[in-house]
Protein backbone atom coordinates (compact mmCIF):
# COMPACT_ATOMS: atom_id res chain seq x y z
CA UNK A 1 0.00 0.00 0.00
CA UNK A 2 1.16 3.47 -0.90
CA UNK A 3 1.17 5.88 2.03
CA UNK A 4 -0.87 9.13 2.64
CA UNK A 5 2.19 10.90 1.45
CA UNK A 6 2.64 9.49 -1.96
CA UNK A 7 -1.04 9.34 -2.25
CA UNK A 8 -1.32 13.45 -2.21
CA UNK A 9 1.75 13.84 -4.27
CA UNK A 10 0.55 11.65 -6.91
CA UNK A 11 -2.81 13.45 -6.80
CA UNK A 12 -0.93 16.85 -7.11
CA UNK A 13 1.21 15.40 -9.84
CA UNK A 14 -1.98 14.19 -12.31
CA UNK A 15 -3.84 17.38 -11.31
CA UNK A 16 -1.32 18.90 -12.91
CA UNK A 17 -0.49 17.04 -16.24
CA UNK A 18 -4.18 16.98 -16.88
CA UNK A 19 -4.40 20.72 -16.41
CA UNK A 20 -1.59 21.82 -18.78
CA UNK A 21 -2.89 19.36 -21.14
CA UNK A 22 -6.15 20.65 -21.15
CA UNK A 23 -4.19 23.72 -21.95
CA UNK A 24 -2.50 22.48 -24.90
CA UNK A 25 -6.46 21.59 -25.94
CA UNK A 26 -7.50 25.12 -25.18
CA UNK A 27 -4.61 26.58 -26.99
CA UNK A 28 -5.06 24.46 -30.20
CA UNK A 29 -9.09 25.50 -30.02
CA UNK A 30 -8.72 28.45 -30.09
CA UNK A 31 -10.14 28.59 -26.09
CA UNK A 32 -7.54 31.21 -24.35
CA UNK A 33 -8.96 34.26 -23.06
CA UNK A 34 -6.38 36.08 -25.54
CA UNK A 35 -7.92 33.96 -28.34
CA UNK A 36 -11.09 34.63 -27.64
CA UNK A 37 -10.42 38.26 -27.41
CA UNK A 38 -13.66 39.39 -25.63
CA UNK A 39 -15.41 42.92 -27.22
CA UNK A 40 -18.66 42.11 -25.40
CA UNK A 41 -19.54 39.93 -22.28
CA UNK A 42 -22.91 38.20 -21.62
CA UNK A 43 -24.43 37.92 -17.83
CA UNK A 44 -24.45 34.57 -16.46
CA UNK A 45 -27.93 33.54 -14.10
CA UNK A 46 -25.85 33.19 -10.53
CA UNK A 47 -25.22 35.51 -7.72
CA UNK A 48 -21.16 35.34 -7.84
CA UNK A 49 -21.42 36.92 -11.04
CA UNK A 50 -24.18 39.80 -10.22
CA UNK A 51 -21.46 40.38 -6.99
CA UNK A 52 -18.92 40.54 -9.42
CA UNK A 53 -20.06 42.74 -12.03
CA UNK A 54 -20.80 45.56 -9.39
CA UNK A 55 -16.49 45.68 -9.21
CA UNK A 56 -16.51 46.26 -12.77
CA UNK A 57 -13.58 43.85 -13.67
CA UNK A 58 -15.51 42.81 -17.04
CA UNK A 59 -14.80 46.51 -18.12
CA UNK A 60 -11.47 46.31 -17.87
CA UNK A 61 -10.48 43.11 -19.94
CA UNK A 62 -13.00 43.92 -22.48
CA UNK A 63 -10.77 45.28 -25.75
CA UNK A 64 -7.59 45.06 -23.47
CA UNK A 65 -5.39 42.36 -25.20
CA UNK A 66 -2.46 43.17 -22.14
CA UNK A 67 -5.31 41.76 -19.35
CA UNK A 68 -5.93 39.11 -21.26
CA UNK A 69 -2.46 37.60 -21.17
CA UNK A 70 -1.68 38.70 -17.79
CA UNK A 71 -5.14 37.07 -16.87
CA UNK A 72 -3.80 33.50 -18.66
CA UNK A 73 -0.36 33.65 -17.59
CA UNK A 74 -1.79 34.03 -14.31
CA UNK A 75 -4.16 31.33 -14.15
CA UNK A 76 -2.43 28.65 -16.03
CA UNK A 77 1.18 29.30 -13.86
CA UNK A 78 -0.47 28.71 -10.81
CA UNK A 79 -0.73 24.92 -10.68
CA UNK A 80 3.27 24.47 -11.32
CA UNK A 81 3.76 27.44 -8.42
CA UNK A 82 2.09 25.49 -6.12
CA UNK A 83 3.69 21.71 -7.77
CA UNK A 84 6.75 23.35 -6.95
CA UNK A 85 6.08 24.57 -3.40
CA UNK A 86 4.89 21.76 -2.17
CA UNK A 87 7.92 19.97 -3.74
CA UNK A 88 10.82 22.23 -2.23
CA UNK A 89 9.07 24.76 0.42
CA UNK A 90 6.07 22.87 2.39
CA UNK A 91 6.25 25.48 4.75
CA UNK A 92 4.33 27.79 1.97
CA UNK A 93 1.85 25.30 -0.08
CA UNK A 94 -1.35 26.93 2.13
CA UNK A 95 -0.28 30.26 0.74
CA UNK A 96 0.16 29.09 -2.61
CA UNK A 97 -3.56 27.72 -2.36
CA UNK A 98 -4.88 30.16 -1.55
CA UNK A 99 -3.84 32.87 -4.13
CA UNK A 100 -4.61 30.21 -6.50
CA UNK A 101 -8.04 29.43 -5.29
CA UNK A 102 -8.30 33.41 -5.55
CA UNK A 103 -7.02 33.43 -8.81
CA UNK A 104 -8.85 30.64 -10.29
CA UNK A 105 -12.33 32.30 -8.86
CA UNK A 106 -11.60 35.46 -10.53
CA UNK A 107 -10.29 34.06 -13.79
CA UNK A 108 -13.16 31.65 -14.06
CA UNK A 109 -16.10 33.73 -13.20
CA UNK A 110 -13.87 36.52 -15.88
CA UNK A 111 -14.10 33.65 -18.27
CA UNK A 112 -17.44 32.92 -18.07
CA UNK A 113 -18.80 35.59 -19.30
CA UNK A 114 -16.94 36.03 -22.46
CA UNK A 115 -17.26 32.12 -23.89
CA UNK A 116 -19.93 29.92 -24.44
CA UNK A 117 -18.75 28.00 -21.14
CA UNK A 118 -20.63 28.09 -18.39
CA UNK A 119 -19.45 27.93 -14.72
CA UNK A 120 -20.69 23.79 -14.16
CA UNK A 121 -17.87 23.23 -16.66
CA UNK A 122 -15.60 25.37 -14.97
CA UNK A 123 -16.60 24.26 -11.84
CA UNK A 124 -13.26 21.57 -11.05
CA UNK A 125 -10.97 24.20 -11.53
CA UNK A 126 -13.09 26.28 -9.22
CA UNK A 127 -13.16 23.89 -6.62
CA UNK A 128 -10.00 21.65 -6.69
CA UNK A 129 -7.67 24.29 -5.53
CA UNK A 130 -9.75 24.05 -2.00
CA UNK A 131 -8.28 20.51 -1.18
CA UNK A 132 -4.83 22.09 -1.85
CA UNK A 133 -5.17 24.28 1.29
CA UNK A 134 -4.01 22.20 4.29
CA UNK A 135 -1.08 20.35 5.05
CA UNK A 136 -2.04 18.09 7.10
CA UNK A 137 -2.55 14.64 5.71
CA UNK A 138 -6.10 13.86 7.48
CA UNK A 139 -7.59 17.51 6.07
CA UNK A 140 -6.57 17.04 2.66
CA UNK A 141 -8.38 13.66 2.02
CA UNK A 142 -11.16 14.77 4.46
CA UNK A 143 -11.20 17.81 1.68
CA UNK A 144 -10.83 15.33 -1.06
CA UNK A 145 -13.48 13.20 -0.06
CA UNK A 146 -16.17 16.00 0.52
CA UNK A 147 -15.17 17.08 -3.19
CA UNK A 148 -15.71 13.48 -4.19
CA UNK A 149 -19.43 13.93 -2.85
CA UNK A 150 -19.83 17.22 -4.69
CA UNK A 151 -18.78 15.22 -7.94
CA UNK A 152 -21.61 12.85 -7.49
CA UNK A 153 -24.35 15.08 -6.12
CA UNK A 154 -23.51 16.75 -9.92
CA UNK A 155 -24.57 13.49 -11.46
CA UNK A 156 -27.29 12.39 -9.21
CA UNK A 157 -28.93 15.95 -8.88
CA UNK A 158 -29.06 15.85 -13.33
CA UNK A 159 -30.65 12.69 -13.08
CA UNK A 160 -33.36 13.88 -10.27
CA UNK A 161 -33.97 16.99 -12.10
CA UNK A 162 -35.27 14.95 -15.33
CA UNK A 163 -37.17 12.93 -12.84
CA UNK A 164 -39.13 16.40 -11.44
CA UNK A 165 -39.11 18.43 -14.47
CA UNK A 166 -41.17 15.24 -16.37
CA UNK A 167 -38.68 15.47 -18.77
CA UNK A 168 -38.42 11.55 -18.21
CA UNK A 169 -41.85 11.31 -18.91
CA UNK A 170 -41.43 13.31 -22.47
CA UNK A 171 -40.78 11.01 -25.31
CA UNK A 172 -39.72 14.60 -27.49
CA UNK A 173 -37.62 15.43 -25.07
CA UNK A 174 -34.26 14.63 -26.41
CA UNK A 175 -35.83 15.27 -29.89
CA UNK A 176 -36.45 18.75 -29.27
CA UNK A 177 -33.33 19.82 -27.03
CA UNK A 178 -31.45 18.60 -30.25
CA UNK A 179 -33.72 20.91 -32.51
CA UNK A 180 -32.13 23.99 -30.14
CA UNK A 181 -28.76 23.12 -29.85
CA UNK A 182 -28.06 22.23 -33.08
CA UNK A 183 -30.16 24.58 -35.41
CA UNK A 184 -27.40 26.06 -37.38
CA UNK A 185 -26.03 23.00 -37.97
CA UNK A 186 -29.94 22.20 -39.19
CA UNK A 187 -30.28 24.45 -41.34
CA UNK A 188 -26.32 24.81 -42.89
CA UNK A 189 -25.10 22.35 -45.60
CA UNK A 190 -25.18 18.35 -45.55
CA UNK A 191 -22.55 16.81 -43.67
CA UNK A 192 -22.10 13.29 -41.87
CA UNK A 193 -23.10 14.96 -38.42
CA UNK A 194 -25.86 16.90 -39.83
CA UNK A 195 -27.72 14.13 -41.08
CA UNK A 196 -27.35 11.96 -37.53
CA UNK A 197 -28.58 14.89 -35.60
CA UNK A 198 -31.39 14.94 -38.75
CA UNK A 199 -31.92 11.52 -37.84
CA UNK A 200 -32.37 11.66 -34.13
CA UNK A 201 -34.85 14.46 -34.08
CA UNK A 202 -36.91 12.28 -36.50
CA UNK A 203 -36.37 9.41 -34.70
CA UNK A 204 -37.73 10.17 -31.28
CA UNK A 205 -37.72 6.72 -30.02
CA UNK A 206 -34.32 6.44 -30.23
CA UNK A 207 -33.62 10.03 -29.26
CA UNK A 208 -35.49 9.31 -25.86
CA UNK A 209 -33.96 5.48 -25.27
CA UNK A 210 -30.54 7.82 -25.03
CA UNK A 211 -32.19 10.24 -22.89
CA UNK A 212 -33.25 7.51 -20.64
CA UNK A 213 -29.63 5.75 -20.66
CA UNK A 214 -28.28 8.80 -19.83
CA UNK A 215 -30.45 9.46 -17.10
CA UNK A 216 -29.52 6.17 -15.95
CA UNK A 217 -25.76 6.79 -16.05
CA UNK A 218 -26.02 10.38 -13.94
CA UNK A 219 -28.26 7.95 -11.86
CA UNK A 220 -25.81 5.21 -10.98
CA UNK A 221 -23.86 7.75 -8.90
CA UNK A 222 -25.98 7.44 -5.94
CA UNK A 223 -23.72 4.51 -5.78
CA UNK A 224 -20.71 6.30 -4.42
CA UNK A 225 -22.62 7.75 -1.55
CA UNK A 226 -22.65 4.28 0.20
CA UNK A 227 -19.33 2.40 -1.17
CA UNK A 228 -16.10 3.52 -3.18
CA UNK A 229 -15.83 0.05 -4.53
CA UNK A 230 -17.49 0.91 -7.60
CA UNK A 231 -15.50 3.51 -8.08
CA UNK A 232 -13.88 2.60 -11.33
CA UNK A 233 -17.36 2.18 -12.72
CA UNK A 234 -17.91 5.73 -11.66
CA UNK A 235 -14.99 6.61 -13.42
CA UNK A 236 -15.75 4.67 -16.50
CA UNK A 237 -18.99 6.53 -16.17
CA UNK A 238 -18.07 9.77 -16.43
CA UNK A 239 -15.50 9.30 -19.46
CA UNK A 240 -18.70 7.77 -21.13
CA UNK A 241 -20.43 11.17 -20.63
CA UNK A 242 -17.89 13.05 -21.58
CA UNK A 243 -17.24 11.61 -25.01
CA UNK A 244 -21.49 11.29 -25.51
CA UNK A 245 -21.99 14.57 -24.27
CA UNK A 246 -19.89 15.88 -27.12
CA UNK A 247 -20.75 14.22 -29.51
CA UNK A 248 -24.37 14.05 -29.47
CA UNK A 249 -24.85 17.69 -27.61
CA UNK A 250 -21.48 19.47 -28.61
CA UNK A 251 -20.54 20.58 -25.04
CA UNK A 252 -17.66 19.86 -24.21
CA UNK A 253 -17.16 18.59 -20.64
CA UNK A 254 -13.41 17.76 -20.65
CA UNK A 255 -12.01 20.13 -17.99
CA UNK A 256 -14.37 17.50 -15.13
CA UNK A 257 -11.62 15.17 -15.85
CA UNK A 258 -9.44 16.12 -12.68
CA UNK A 259 -12.66 14.71 -10.64
CA UNK A 260 -11.51 11.21 -11.82
CA UNK A 261 -7.93 11.66 -9.33
CA UNK A 262 -10.85 11.82 -6.47
CA UNK A 263 -12.24 8.53 -7.87
CA UNK A 264 -8.86 6.51 -8.23
CA UNK A 265 -7.12 7.78 -5.17
CA UNK A 266 -7.88 7.30 -1.44
CA UNK A 267 -6.12 7.37 1.54
CA UNK A 268 -4.21 4.21 2.85
CA UNK A 269 -2.57 3.56 6.40
CA UNK A 270 1.31 3.28 6.19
Amino acid sequence: MLPKQLHKNIIIKWYCLLFYALLLFKFFNSKLLFQIQPAFFTVKLDIVTYLLLLLNPHGVVLNNPTVWLVLDVCFYSMPLVYFLTNKFKQEFVTVAAIIMLVINLLYIQLYILYSLDSIEMQIAWLLFPVIFLTKKESSFYLLANGLRYYFLFLFTSAAVWKFTQHGLFNVQQLSNILLIQHKEILTANVTVYQNFMYWLTHHSNISYSLYVAATLLELMFIIGFFTKKYDWLLAIATITFIVLDYLIMRIIYIDWLPFLLLLFYKPTTK
